[in-house]
């Protein structure tokens, strides 16, 4: 029962970080190289709802 409750908190608390951390790490690398060439090559597209 020890081992079984050990091994699934271990599996869940390390899943949990290393999944939002990846995931976040990806988005912002993946939101901001997809916004500096957005921005860069539309940029009367981005600029618009800006102004």
């Amino acid at each position: 029962e020890n081992d079984g409750d050990d091994e699934k908190s271990e599996g869940d608390s390390i899943d949990y970080p290393t999944s939002e951390g990846d995931n976040d790490a990806d988005n912002e690398d993946e939101e901001e190289s997809s916004d500096k060439p957005f921005k860069e090559g539309e940029t009367t597209a981005t600029p618009l709802p800006f102004g």
